[in-house]
């Protein structure tokens, strides 16, 4: 087993980054090592964001601020700032949207009625985010409503019908995921 924090480290390794420069993933890094000290020394040295040339979009920052009031245990602060995020509009140039940081929340704070919400309103705009997806379907899992549950995860296989077969949300959702029905159950 190979160990995920040397493979993450080696990651998102700075690169010849100046003084100063963004440390994003190394703060949710620490986050995940539990190190609540480490990611403050980081977010104490972020710099002001720009987008080169375009309007500023700080929702990658406050994605973080979110993970970093989670990781306290800080439930309001947290979706404060997530519904700060999702506020901003959409950078669509980025690997991650965020755009689920709050449906994301919502669930991991086991505030199912408001996930459920939330997904539906990402997947309203972005019907083709399978993480959105699978995140409904957990909701619903956890909320005992098992046949949406088995139809939001089979959105996830049809999006995603090319996808490496180790993503775990993929695999995950294609041991759920009854036979596709021809119409989805009532939502």
């Amino acid at each position: 087993m190979v160990d995920d924090d040397r493979c993450l480290n080696t990651l998102f390794r700075p690169r010849s980054q100046p003084a100063g420069g963004y440390h994003d993933q190394e703060i949710l890094l620490a986050l995940n090592r539990g190190d609540l000290a480490a990611a403050d020394r980081l977010l104490a040295v972020h710099p002001e964001h720009a987008d080169r040339g375009q309007r500023a979009n700080d929702r990658l920052f406050l994605y973080v601020q979110g993970q970093r009031a989670l990781a306290a245990r800080d439930a309001s602060s947290a979706i404060r700032i997530f519904q700060k995020a999702v506020a901003q509009r959409t950078p669509m140039y980025a690997v991650d949207w965020y755009e689920d940081c709050l449906a994301n929340a919502y669930l991991r704070l086991g505030r199912l009625d408001e996930a459920i919400l939330e997904y539906k309103r990402v997947l309203g705009i972005y019907p083709r985010l399978a993480l959105a997806w699978h995140g409904l379907a957990k909701a619903y899992s956890a909320n005992r409503q098992d046949a949406l549950a088995r139809w939001a995860y089979g959105e996830v296989p049809e999006i995603w019908s090319r996808g490496d077969e180790d993503i775990h949300q993929l695999s995950e959702a294609k041991t759920t995921v009854a036979p596709r029905q021809l119409a989805a159950p009532d939502r």
